[in-house]
């Protein structure tokens, strides 16, 4: 999926930067994409593959994301969600 961040004028109209989901391992990445700004990530830049965690604040041009995902360790859109809606949450420890 795309986005446009629409009046940044900072952010590169090529691929800026990319987040990537590894869904064998569960796993979101930044990685740096073909434009020439820089990205950063948590306020370091990116300049390889970095992995992301929960809150953490990528940014491209003056535009701060937040990542909050809706899949990775405690939730999977895996192929049994898609087709019957119900998800399996990982047991509690308590």
């Amino acid at each position: 999926m795309d986005v446009c961040v629409a009046g940044d004028e900072m952010v590169s109209r090529d691929r800026h930067a990319l987040v990537i989901f590894d869904p064998k391992t569960q796993v979101f990445w930044a990685v740096p994409g073909d434009a020439s700004g820089l990205v950063y990530l948590n306020g370091d830049i990116v300049n390889s593959p970095i992995q992301m965690k929960h809150d953490d604040m990528l940014e491209v041009g003056q535009t701060k994301l937040v990542l909050i995902p809706f899949c990775g360790e405690k939730y999977s859109w895996s192929r049994e969600f898609l087709s019957t809606g119900e998800m399996e949450l990982p047991a509690s420890d308590a």
